[in-house]
């Protein structure tokens, strides 16, 4: 059999295929033109500091908001008990640890860039509700707010949240945006959520595929890393490697968490596996309208070959399986991009990957948010002073892509967590092929939990369930449309 593997993997490499294009995160020369005398960069530390300060918000010279209080809504603090806490603004003090450092420096050279006093609201959950009682009442409380994807939809059509469109002073199309979060998530020209280097809190939640290198070692395994250089990192391989190493290590003649697995995964890991081979909810029609996608050919292909490798019991084991991962017990892991902090404490070396393509042709490889906990930012519509907070935004904006994200991609990740070289690749390709699916992100008729409640089960009632899905989600899509087109920002 492993010769057989082998000889696969070698025939493999030998192909080739388009490499995939990429995305507003990557390594640009130059930001927005300097029409102004506010400069994006950091003072800080050495070791905090980029090499390169490339990036400059445009506001106009001599801009002096004369100490004035720029309050945010965060996610909650750690204090409230809830796992996804704000790692955004609860920096407070510099302390020599590059991550910490960065996120104190940009706001305070913000604070000095515009004379303006950054202060933070935590609330008890994610969703908005705080802030949607606050906007109803017309507080003006909060100038700008992050909440989670999956939240934006209600509080937009609630007119709780500002058409970032009509803010005429935020430079959307700065490269300290995501070009693709504006591309996907629109509705009908209208923006209500960004994100972009301003956040780290939406790229924690990316998942990837970690893989056990002293495993693939001691089965013969030649490197995925090669795979994915070559594009062949297909489901179908991965399969076939899961298939290959899983093992009944006390011989008792049962698969159980103290054997070893090809694959040790989560419920969740469906959602960013189909969107990993292309598949998403919904799209949208030449007027930037959303419309149902979902089902096709290539959902149904993609639906077959994950749930073949997810629901052998044999090769892939269903659970909170990091602790056995970091146990040798597996090989693949589907894990998001926090619980690298975790890992540091493995043993065995491991290695990171994209997520696999549904085959070759696809010639992309694809990540995505989780939408559940995802930070995305909006303004309230009460928003005190709109042009001030998008001068505000966009000068974050820029320093955190000169500082923030080099802190958090390249020293934390790569250079802190990782532990190899050709890692840093696979974070790259991660975070330059995001992809927001608008019917996840939105959750229009649970469509950002349907798959999930289906896999869990493991029982192929795809086809039947989105079709009640689909009716109840068409609905909510029209309804959602409506009260869009009818706003007046």
């Amino acid at each position: 059999m492993k010769r057989v593997i082998a000889l696969i993997l070698s025939l493999l490499m030998l192909m080739s295929a388009a490499a995939c294009s990429g995305s507003v995160n990557e390594s640009e020369t130059s930001g927005s033109a300097d029409t102004g005398e506010v400069t994006a960069t950091s003072g800080g530390s050495d070791e905090t500091e980029p090499e390169n300060k490339a990036y400059t918000a445009n506001i106009p010279a001599g801009t002096d908001y004369g100490g004035a209080t720029v309050t945010i809504y965060t996610y909650p603090d750690s204090g409230s008990g809830i796992y996804w806490c704000d790692m955004d603004f609860c920096f407070t003090e510099e302390t020599g640890e590059t991550l910490n450092d960065a996120l104190y420096y940009r706001v305070r050279d913000t604070e000095e860039a515009l004379n303006v006093d950054i202060g933070t609201f935590a609330p008890s959950d994610s969703n908005g509700s705080t802030l949607q009682k606050s906007t109803l009442a017309s507080d003006g409380a909060y100038d700008f707010a992050f909440v989670n994807a999956m939240s934006c939809d209600s509080l937009a059509q609630n007119g709780i949240i500002l058409n970032l469109r009509s803010a005429e002073a935020l430079d959307m199309d700065a490269p300290w945006w995501d070009q693709n979060v504006i591309e996907d998530l629109s509705i009908a020209g209208k923006v209500y959520m960004l994100t972009g280097d301003i956040s780290i809190m939406a790229k924690k939640t990316l998942r990837v595929i970690y893989f056990n290198k002293t495993i693939a070692q001691n089965y013969d395994i030649q490197s995925p890393y090669t795979m994915v250089d070559e594009m062949t990192w297909t489901v179908d391989n991965m399969n076939a490697i899961v298939e290959y190493v899983s093992e009944d290590l006390d011989g008792d003649g049962e698969m159980t968490e103290k054997d070893r697995y090809g694959l040790i995964y989560q419920a969740n890991v469906i959602y960013p596996l189909m969107i990993g081979c292309g598949v998403t909810t919904a799209s949208k029609d030449a007027d930037d309208l959303p419309v149902l996608s979902f089902y096709n050919d290539d959902t149904q292909s993609a639906w077959e070959k994950i749930t073949s490798m997810c629901w052998n019991e044999n090769h892939a084991y269903l659970g909170d399986g990091l602790k056995m991962f970091m146990e040798d017990k597996g090989l693949f892991s589907s894990i998001e991009l926090h619980n690298l902090t975790y890992m540091r404490e493995m043993d065995s070396d491991f290695g990171i990957l994209p997520n696999p393509m549904l085959s070759e042709e696809q010639g992309c490889y694809y990540s995505t948010i989780n939408g559940n906990v995802a930070s995305m930012l909006v303004v309230p519509i009460d928003c005190p002073d709109i042009t001030r907070t998008a001068y505000v935004l966009d000068t974050m904006g820029a320093i955190s892509k000169n500082l923030l994200t080099p802190a958090y991609i390249e020293s934390y990740l790569k250079g802190k967590v990782s532990r190899d070289n050709e890692s840093e690749k696979s974070i790259n390709i991660v975070f330059d092929n995001v992809r927001y699916d608008l019917g996840f992100c939105y959750n229009w008729g649970s469509l950002g939990s349907f798959m999930m409640n289906i896999f869990q089960t493991k029982k192929d009632t795809l086809a039947s369930t989105y079709a009640s899905t689909e009716k109840i989600a068409s609905k909510m899509i029209d309804k959602a449309v409506t009260a869009y087109l009818e706003k007046g920002n």
